[in-house]
């Protein structure tokens, strides 16, 4: 199914992530997360979710990106990855777009 697919896909992209060539620490980093991963029931037919544990792993993998470098924000946005298109939302994208352009200069 799309969410075992979607989860067995974290960990290949966390390795990548691990033993990829250390960031410069004064890069800046904007690291944006959704705090729930479920998928569309129309996909499915049934709400499929990760569980807690799993929703903790993930955050946790989102901060040590954060920290990869000494110029950086974390945004946590509630909801799923659609959130960030929602129009109600779309604007944290656009602030964090905004946010990086300023950090780099």
């Amino acid at each position: 199914n799309q969410l075992y697919n979607e989860m067995i896909g974290q960990l290949p992209s966390y390795v990548q992530m691990k033993t990829a060539p250390l960031l410069p620490k004064n890069m800046p980093l904007i690291v944006m997360y959704a705090t729930k991963h479920c998928l569309p029931i129309e996909w499915t037919h049934k709400l499929m979710c990760m569980t807690f544990s799993q929703e903790e792993e993930h955050k946790k993998q989102q901060i040590e990106i954060y920290n990869m470098s000494n110029n950086h924000k974390l945004i946590a946005v509630n909801g799923d990855h659609m959130v960030f298109f929602s129009p109600d939302k779309n604007t944290i994208v656009i602030n964090a777009l905004e946010q990086i352009l300023k950090m780099s200069s």
